[in-house]
């Protein structure tokens, strides 16, 4: 029994000895794998990268417009009218001053008619009284002419006076002579000196003297009666000649004066009618291209009924409404790039040329119930293909850098304040890099500080977690500057 009982315990000894060895030598190669995981290198871990370069950053805000022409603008109907002729169409080039549509007032037409009928009389009137005009001066220049006439027949009449009174004071002289003579000859014949024949002649002398004495006075005093007579007569005549002629032809002037001034009353009622009828001719007030026809012939219109829109082709401007917000970023001269609402839309290039100083409000903004500013973007060149009343996209460029370092966004981390990015250095190993931001664009940033260029950034992936010392491995054959992402 003893012996049985000492075989069992020597068999569980011999057991136990086994299981020990066999723990002792699995914790041996724990230990060892342990020790060989502990100093084996970690694996490189697959990254993509992008080199640092030189970039151009801007920031921008985006909004949509209406592509409109230079001095775009639509035409209205003046007055109540028919579109009487249609002249263009749409897409038809203009010029300045040429017949878009013609309208038609028979009212007008009317009166017009009239007014030229009362005007044609007028000017009938008037000449005829610029006839009596010339009547007049006719006549009062005939007074005048005979009054110088008279004037001179009086004034030789003056002189034929002035001749019979000198002939008088030569006729008195004469008879005082021959009465001297006479006294000389009678004293001589008292003294018997002389023949009594001689006395007689002498006294016939004195005779003869005297009566030609007597007829130059009376001469003297017909002369100056008639010429008093005619002085008075051709004088009251004369000046009741010009005097009537004067009248008459201030009467005539008078008349002259007042159908002028009728006249010009109603050449200005014409030059208003016609006006009026100017009015229905609709002219292209530019050089331009219609745009849109709203009207037919034949059509019956009201005033200030839209007729057509025309604009210049040479000038294309977007007229945006922008929110307040994006108003108080945009300044003028500001460059812009336009594109058409769509993929693989071409880049047109322009500038802001207008930006309104006040906000229109929430009742004057069309289908909005917010406020917005009106603002113009001038294309540099006219493209030809954006079609006038078309939606388009505005990116207005608020501020840009030109050739400054800059990252992509998507390679920036944040933790806390701080902004860094991970960065693959000579070694291939990943480093952890503080950097200091500027202008902040669309899709990459401005770095002001912690790299340079040539610095090879980390681009993160979803599910990759970096430690600093880890190694890297490129995880395409190519690596993209960061510009071209």
């Amino acid at each position: 029994m003893m012996e049985i009982l000492a075989k069992q315990q020597h068999k569980q000894g011999i057991r136990w000895l086994m299981g020990s060895g066999a723990i002792a030598a699995i914790s041996v190669f724990s230990l060892l794998g342990y020790t060989w995981m502990a100093q084996r290198s970690p694996a490189p871990v697959k990254v993509t990268t992008t080199a640092i370069e030189l970039e151009s950053v801007k920031t921008t805000i985006n909004e949509s417009g209406i592509l409109e022409l230079a001095d775009q603008q639509t035409l209205k109907a003046p007055n109540d009218s028919t579109v009487e002729q249609v002249l263009v169409t749409v897409g038809q080039r203009v010029q300045a001053g040429e017949e878009v549509i013609r309208l038609r007032n028979p009212e007008r037409e009317t009166r017009l008619q009239e007014q030229l009928t009362q005007i044609e009389e007028t000017m009938v009137q008037l000449a005829h009284d610029q006839q009596r005009v010339q009547t007049a001066q006719e006549k009062l220049g005939t007074a005048q002419k005979q009054f110088q006439i008279d004037t001179l027949e009086l004034e030789e009449k003056q002189l034929r006076l002035e001749r019979s009174q000198q002939e008088v004071q030569e006729k008195q002289a004469n008879l005082e002579d021959a009465q001297e003579e006479l006294e000389n000859i009678l004293e001589l014949e008292e003294k018997g000196f002389i023949s009594g024949d001689q006395l007689r002649s002498q006294r016939q002398e004195v005779r003869n003297a005297e009566i030609a004495v007597r007829d130059a006075q009376l001469r003297v005093e017909t002369e100056t009666l008639s010429l008093e007579r005619d002085r008075l007569q051709k004088s009251n005549q004369q000046q009741a000649a010009i005097a009537n002629a004067t009248s008459e032809l201030q009467n005539a002037q008078l008349n002259v004066n007042r159908t002028q001034l009728q006249l010009q009353r109603q050449e200005l009622e014409l030059r208003k009618i016609e006006q009026e009828l100017q009015d229905t001719l609709i002219i292209a007030p530019i050089d331009g291209m219609i745009l849109g026809v709203n009207v037919n012939n034949g059509e019956g219109v009201a005033r200030g009924h839209e007729l057509l829109t025309l604009g210049d082709p040479n000038q294309e401007y977007v007229r945006l409404s922008l929110s307040t917000l994006n108003a108080a970023k945009v300044r003028l001269n500001q460059l812009a790039r336009i594109t058409i609402i769509g993929p693989d839309s071409p880049v047109y290039e322009g500038q802001v040329v207008s930006l309104s100083p006040q906000a229109k409000s929430a009742s004057e903004t069309e289908g909005s119930g917010l406020a917005t500013v009106s603002a113009i973007v001038q294309l540099h060149q006219p493209t030809g293909t954006l079609i006038p009343g078309s939606q388009v996209n505005v990116e207005i460029i608020l501020e840009q850098r030109q050739d400054v370092v800059g990252v992509s966004l998507e390679a920036l981390q944040r933790s806390g304040k701080t902004t860094f990015v991970w960065v693959k250095d000579e070694q291939g190993l990943a480093q952890k890099q503080e950097i200091t931001l500027g202008l902040e664009g669309l899709d990459s940033v401005e770095v002001l500080s912690g790299l340079e260029l040539g610095d090879r950034v980390i681009i993160p992936t979803p599910g990759l977690n970096l430690e600093p010392g880890m190694p890297l491995e490129q995880a395409s054959s190519s690596e993209e500057p960061l510009k071209n992402r």
